[in-house]
């Protein structure tokens, strides 16, 4: 995640997202919440998701919420910007038998109407949107009054926090930005304190302790994969295509 910093102008967000989602697009990402489904798991529980509930989501990766989300029995959207993602959960939703609508799009500039969704969730993904405010303000927008917002994020004293400190200080941030810590309960409510019609379950997300932590592979997750090779990567195709439902 990334702040703004004084005196420098404002950063390019636009240019800042189509280097993250490069980043992201660089590795295999799915290897790595391969070892994390529990997170996703512990989010749903802790939203209440009922069977029948509108369900949305964000930057939903390779599919574990989504999918944790349509076993309870909800109508599920899964939206990401990485297609390689969004073919991989098409891929595991079609082997559990499970119907879930894959969208690309931008946890910024959310393709959908207003009050879409009677909840609105992520698990480590949307918050590592460049504009935090843009993409609060999109979560607010399409969920009901009255609806579910829920989150959890990586906390600066955990694993990956550290993990994310080591990355940073290899790769510089972009022009206009600078280093933001991982959102902790208190960081991760502020994303969604203002919404006074939506319900907000916020919590940290954790990495399974000792030997069962999942090692940090350099060619799996794409932010660690980027120090390493810069020039190697492609941006895949953007805008808001909307996949096949599976």
């Amino acid at each position: 995640m990334a702040t703004t910093t004084r005196g420098t102008g404002p950063p390019d967000l636009t240019a800042i997202t189509a280097r993250q989602r490069g980043v992201w697009a660089g590795g295999d990402y799915s290897a790595v919440a391969a070892r994390i489904p529990v997170i996703s798991e512990l989010l749903c529980d802790a939203a209440d998701l009922r069977a029948g509930d509108r369900v949305l989501d964000v930057a939903g990766g390779s599919g574990n919420t989504a999918l944790a989300a349509a076993r309870l029995g909800a109508r599920v959207t899964s939206l990401d910007y990485v297609p390689s993602l969004l073919e991989r959960a098409a891929e595991r939703a079609a082997a559990e038998g499970l119907a879930i609508d894959l969208v690309e799009g931008d946890a910024q500039a959310l393709p959908f109407p207003d009050a879409s969704f009677d909840a609105v969730i992520s698990v480590v993904g949307v918050m590592f949107a460049p504009d935090q405010r843009r993409a609060a303000a999109e979560l607010l927008r399409v969920v009901r009054p009255g609806g579910t917002i829920a989150l959890a994020s990586w906390t600066p004293g955990g694993f990956i926090g550290g993990l994310l400190r080591t990355v940073g200080a290899h790769v510089p941030p972009p022009a206009g930005l600078a280093p933001r810590p991982c959102g902790g309960r208190r960081r991760t409510s502020a994303t969604c304190s203002a919404a006074a019609s939506a319900r907000c379950a916020c919590g940290p997300a954790r990495t399974p302790s000792g030997s069962r932590r999942p090692r940090a592979s350099p060619t799996s997750s794409g932010p660690t994969t980027a120090p390493r090779s810069p020039r190697s990567r492609r941006s895949p195709r953007t805008g808001g295509t909307r996949w096949p439902r599976t």
